[in-house]
């Protein structure tokens, strides 16, 4: 009787949420459209790629899963990204046990030869942002057309209250969408920083809005933009990297956001699924790279040490 409640429940809530998206006021720079043109009229874009994993059965590929953006930095074979964008595909050593690659818009496809993970990094999912979710890859050589930018370690108290671009290969979609997946598609928005946390780790907020009360081309990252840029006056300063969805419960479920992070796979293949876009009350939170400045020069240290030219 229960299962069959929260069946029946779910339904109506998938209905509920249906009818919300196609009544939304939407202006024609609030569209999904209007952020896949923005993406290519920024500049930094074109430093952002998308991550694809093939996933092999006995050493067979049986399909490419999207699986997040990555920003290229350095002489073109360095990338920065989020932890949880490669976790799913390296083993418990930290070892890459599906081909990972570096891919996008008329960009030929590289494999990944090395990543190194945040020690820090929390493997588990957790309702709350882990403040080490970043990740440095890199390829053999660069690509023919891609070029790299270097980091900008900006104090993250200068960011409150202004204005990122974020760029990633995001999920489809707007707010009169209630169905969306990872397309492939390089999209960007503007999002305004709400606030900055003020502990050890600093953390830069953007609660989510009505689309109404937006300006052009504001809005929130969604699914598949993790590991993308945040960038600032054509700089490189943060990561987007995860979303706090606003509770909505149902017989002690948080079924929103339960339901994104079982569908998210699917919507990773191209299948399209629901709640993969941000809605009102949502939150999105970034990473500032000053916080991981040591790690990342590190990173690229050992890099250097391990492949010297």
């Amino acid at each position: 009787m229960i299962l069959k409640s929260r069946f029946i429940l779910g339904f109506l809530f998938l209905a509920f949420f249906g009818v919300q998206a196609m009544g939304d006021d939407i202006r024609e720079t609030l569209t999904d459209e209007a952020f896949c043109r923005l993406a290519t009229q920024l500049p930094v874009a074109r430093h952002v790629v998308r991550l694809e994993a093939d996933i092999t059965f006995f050493g067979v590929k049986i399909l490419t899963a999207y699986s997040g953006s990555a920003v290229c930095i350095g002489d073109g074979t360095e990338f920065i990204t989020s932890a949880h964008c490669i976790a799913p595909w390296l083993d418990y050593d930290g070892k890459i046990k599906h081909p990972i690659y570096i891919s996008g818009e008329g960009l030929t496809r590289k494999k990944i030869i090395d990543c190194q993970v945040h020690e820090k990094y929390n493997h588990e999912y957790t309702e709350n942002i882990d403040p080490h979710d970043i990740a440095y890859l890199c390829i053999q050589d660069p690509i023919k057309g891609l070029q790299g930018i270097e980091p900008t370690y900006t104090q993250p108290t200068c960011l409150e209250n202004q204005s990122l671009n974020i760029v990633g290969y995001g999920a489809s979609g707007d707010t009169r969408s209630w169905l969306s997946r990872l397309d492939g598609k390089k999209r960007a928005v503007k999002s305004f920083i709400n606030y900055v946390s003020k502990n050890d780790q600093p953390i830069l907020s953007k609660i989510v809005v009505k689309y109404r009360q937006l300006n052009d081309y504001e809005g929130a990252f969604r699914p598949g933009m993790s590991g993308g840029g945040g960038f600032l006056n054509g700089q490189y300063i943060a990561i987007p990297t995860w979303t706090k969805i606003h509770r909505r419960t149902c017989l002690g479920i948080d079924l929103r956001c339960y339901l994104r992070n079982k569908l998210k796979y699917l919507a990773a293949v191209g299948i399209p699924v629901p709640f993969m876009v941000p809605r009102a009350g949502d939150t999105n939170k970034y990473i500032p790279l000053s916080i991981h400045q040591t790690w990342i020069e590190a990173a690229r240290q050992k890099r250097k040490s391990l492949n010297p030219k």
